[in-house]
Order: C-alpha cells, then sequence, then structure tokens
C-alpha cells in the first residue's frame, strides 16, 4: 500500500512536472514565433521603405523638365537702368556716410561739452 502510494505520488510529481514543462516550452514557442514575426514584418517595411525611395529618386532623375537656377547671383537688371550690384552699393555707400556723419557729430559733440565745461 505505501509502495503504492509512493508510485502515486511520484507519478503525480512526474505529470505535473511534464506539464509544467510542456507549458513552458509552448510558452517559449509562442514568444520564438511572435518575435520571428516581429522580425519579418520589420524587415518587409524597411525592404518596402527602401524600394519606394529608390523609386521616387529614380522618378526624380528620369524628370527632364526640371531646371535648378540660382538665383542669389542673378546679375540680370533689377530695373531698366541699374543692375542688383549697382543697387547694393549705393545702400553700402549711403550706411558708410550715416556712420561717419554718427561720429562726426558725436565727435563736436563731445569737443563742445569740453568746452563749454
Amino acid at each position: 500500500m505505501i509502495e503504492n502510494a509512493a508510485k502515486s505520488a511520484a507519478n503525480a510529481t512526474k505529470n505535473a512536472t511534464n506539464t509544467m514543462e510542456n507549458g513552458a516550452k509552448s510558452v517559449g514557442d509562442n514568444i520564438k514565433s511572435t518575435t520571428q514575426s516581429a522580425g519579418n514584418n520589420l524587415e518587409n517595411t524597411t525592404q518596402s521603405a527602401g524600394n519606394n525611395i529608390k523609386a521616387g529618386i529614380q522618378d526624380i532623375g528620369n524628370k527632364t523638365d526640371y531646371t535648378a537656377q540660382r538665383t542669389s547671383t542673378d546679375t540680370t537688371n533689377a530695373t531698366r537702368f541699374m543692375s542688383t550690384e549697382t543697387w547694393s552699393w549705393i545702400i553700402i555707400a549711403i550706411i558708410a556716410i550715416a556712420i561717419i556723419a554718427l561720429f562726426w557729430y558725436y565727435a563736436s559733440r563731445s569737443r563742445n561739452n569740453k568746452n563749454n565745461h
């Protein structure tokens, strides 16, 4: 009787161990499958994005009606008689004259204040 009880307990323990082992294996397999699926989805999405970018770049390269023109170095006439470069030099000259006038005004005020005190 004790022998049968011991065998019964051993079998129950063995069955419980097998059940837990199978459950852990099932969880591990599910995690592995989910991870592989996520990896495959990421790979496919990345590949698709790369293909779309490549196609877009090729599409831009195939367009012949696009021309890039630099406008910052445009030397065409801004008006009918003066170019943008001429206008730039006129503005620079006006600013220089204004700076000299302000300096002269300040220097003369400073000299006058010293003489009056």
